[in-house]
């Protein structure tokens, strides 16, 4: 062992090598990392259907998402649990649930998803302090409530939103349920148009 370090200034496709430990910085538009000023969502019970251009046996799932964070052809994952495969995408089908994997897809910082129309439904209230409890149909890691409530202004399915503030876990909810205070949750509902 030689112990020699080198540093890279772009991220090529890995290789596998018993001798040597390599890393990539995590964070927006970083020199050849695919990201272009976007993270990735987490949805747990979900897989966006089709577009699959790859798959591989993945150590977990954060090696899945940093595999599609770092392609720039990949638009979204799933990653499957229980066989340890990772799909990368080249487009974001429609979602459908399932017990097994874990989904997401590239967002821009802005809220503008690739293949996703803004703005399908109306606009959302933002109420910090007070969660609408129940009805939620899925929930994933976000990196804000702004970003939340995007997700949920573009989902015709969704009629209010709930963002944990300690946990970055959102939550889509397609019935608007008792208002209830919570100094952790930013809430909202859709104002249809």
């Amino acid at each position: 062992m030689n112990s020699i370090c080198y540093l890279k200034d772009e991220v090529t496709k890995t290789s596998r090598d018993s001798r040597t430990v390599s890393g990539v910085k995590q964070g927006d538009d970083l020199p050849g990392s695919g990201g272009g000023g976007r993270f990735l969502s987490e949805e747990r019970g979900s897989d966006y259907r089709g577009g699959d251009y790859t798959n591989f046996r993945s150590r977990g799932l954060g090696n899945c998402q940093d595999a599609c964070r770092r392609d720039r052809r990949c638009q979204a994952y799933t990653f499957n649990g229980r066989s340890g495969v990772c799909y990368l995408k080249d487009r974001v089908g429609d979602r459908e649930r399932n017990g097994e994997t874990v989904t997401g897809r590239k967002e821009r910082g802005d809220g503008d998803g690739p293949g996703r129309p803004h703005h399908e439904g109306g606009e959302l209230s933002r109420e910090p302090g007070f969660d609408y409890y129940g009805g939620d149909y899925t929930n994933f890691r976000a990196p804000g409530d702004d970003n939340c409530r995007d997700e949920c202004r573009r989902d015709r399915r969704c009629a209010a939103y709930s963002f944990n503030l300690r946990s970055g876990m959102c939550y889509l909810k397609e019935q608007v349920g008792s208002l209830r205070r919570n100094p952790d949750i930013v809430t909202g509902v859709k104002r249809r148009r």
